[in-house]
Formats: structure tokens, sequence, C-alpha cells
């Protein structure tokens, strides 16, 4: 018996792509980040709408979170504009 909604891993990435993908300028932003974007939205959407059940692992928020610490230091003249 299959469930209508079946149980997905949400990835790191995904959480990634959301957050920073959209703050790459419109000048520098190539066709395959702007697909990416895409596909991470309309993944999100159809997790808010219920076609998936999405589940993630404590590894995923803490890999996440160093992720963003790292993106946050190495880009902080992009992050934080003075």
């Amino acid at each position: 018996m299959a469930l209508s909604n079946p149980l997905v891993y949400i990835d790191t990435n995904v959480f990634v792509n959301k957050i920073i993908l959209p703050l790459i300028s419109p000048a520098t932003i190539t066709q395959n980040q702007t697909n990416l974007l895409r596909q991470t939205d309309n993944f999100l959407h159809d997790l808010v709408v219920g076609v998936y059940r999405g589940v993630t692992s404590t590894f995923t928020r803490t890999e996440y979170r160093g992720v963003m610490k790292r993106e946050l230091y190495f880009n902080k003249q992009v992050w934080y504009r003075n």
C-alpha cells in the first residue's frame, strides 16, 4: 500500500539554495543557478501543499548552520554592507 504523499529526506542544499541563491545579483546569477532556485522553490511548495512529507536530520541542521556561518564569514562584504 503506497502512501499518497511519500516521505522525502530534505538535504542541506535545499535550505542553502533557498537562502543563498536569492542574494546573488541578477547581473551575475547563472542560468543553472536560476534553474536550481526554481526547482528548490517548486520542491518547497510541494512540501507545503502536502505532495510530500519532509524529514530532515540533526546532521543536516548542523551542516546547514556550518555552511551558513562559512558563507557569512567569507562573504561578509556582500551580506553586511556598511
